[in-house]
């Protein structure tokens, strides 16, 4: 999945995950706590759905709320009978499971 990154560069800000697209919402994760100081905050967006990322502090949510929608990964298993003559190309998506399967001979899978 993608990874979101938040940074703040200046100001008195924090960054807490929200449970609901609300600035009454309960926090989620822990917050960034409020800081003067520059921060960087990856975020792997990894589960279908909205997440949402703010401010708490007085009068800072609803100008500084970012809803954030993950569209799903189709996910799917691809087998591959891994024997002599196996070429073959396979596109995979994120979330995707590739499985190599022995089906005779001494054969070993690598990445290259």
């Amino acid at each position: 999945g993608d990874t979101v990154t938040f940074s703040k560069t200046r100001g008195e800000h924090e960054l807490v995950e929200l449970a609901a697209d609300s600035c009454d919402a309960a926090e989620l994760a822990e917050p960034v706590p409020e800081t003067s100081e520059p921060f960087t905050w990856s975020v792997a967006m990894n589960t279908t759905g909205t997440r949402v990322f703010a401010c708490m502090l007085p009068g800072h949510c609803e100008a500084m709320k970012v809803a954030v929608t993950t569209q799903g990964c189709p996910t799917q298993t691809h087998t591959v009978p891994w024997a002599f003559g196996a070429n073959r190309t396979i596109t995979a998506r994120c979330g995707d499971t590739v499985s190599f399967v022995k089906t005779s001979g001494n054969h070993d899978v690598v990445e290259v």
